[in-house]
């Protein structure tokens, strides 16, 4: 059994924690703004079995049995 109360070491546990996450919490918010991060897009495109032209995207698109396809 420890003769260390519990709150003696819980304190530096709980700032390493916080610490430690808030950085995480800045990287991942740094990640989402990147140009090409989750904050980057623009709109959401179903792709049919037919070629479809998306505003704004080159090409023609639809969804083949390998997945996405360009035209």
């Amino acid at each position: 059994m420890s003769t260390v109360p519990a709150s003696t070491t819980a304190a530096p546990a709980a700032a390493t924690f916080a610490r430690d996450w808030q950085q995480w919490h800045r990287d991942h918010e740094t990640r989402r703004a990147d140009a090409h991060g989750f904050l980057a897009i623009t709109g959401l495109h179903w792709l049919g079995d037919e070629a479809a032209r998306i505003p704004g995207v080159p090409g023609s698109w639809s969804s083949g049995a390998g997945g996405p396809v360009a035209a």
